[in-house]
């Protein structure tokens, strides 16, 4: 085995990657997203670590002032969205369509059991009140 340490036989300029550099595999799973369940509205949340703008002026938290690093939750047909910081605090944020979640968030990325299992595996339960993870 190379020594780490050493360019373990490394050409300069090769693109090749040295004998000695760790090969990661990662498993080809698709994401399995589950029917809908009739008379169950669909709930889609959304991590948004930057600011929210979605009038041009920063969304800030009313309770606890923070200016980043979001849950965004949208609840079947409502008429908005709800923004949720880390504290635990949330609140309907007009701006937040229907269309805005169809054309800003196309990808589902995780599926979870419910709502607060979201909240708990994202970190938005007010564990990490007064925390930003961005």
């Amino acid at each position: 085995m190379n020594d780490p340490h050493t360019d373990g036989g490394h050409e300069p300029g090769s693109t090749a990657l040295p004998s000695w550099t760790p090969q990661v595999q990662i498993p080809d799973v698709p994401l399995e997203i589950p029917e809908p369940v009739p008379g169950q509205p669909e709930v889609r949340a959304v991590n948004h670590p930057a600011v929210l703008q979605p009038r041009g002026i920063p969304v800030r938290c009313p309770q606890c002032e923070a200016d980043h690093d979001w849950l965004l939750i949208y609840v079947g047909d409502l008429p908005c969205g709800y923004v949720r910081c880390r504290c635990g605090h949330e609140w309907p944020e007009g701006e937040l369509s229907r269309d805005y979640f169809d054309t800003q968030f196309t990808h589902t990325e995780q599926v979870w059991s419910s709502l607060d299992a979201a909240y708990r595996g994202l970190g938005f339960d007010g564990v990490f009140a007064g925390c930003y993870l961005s």
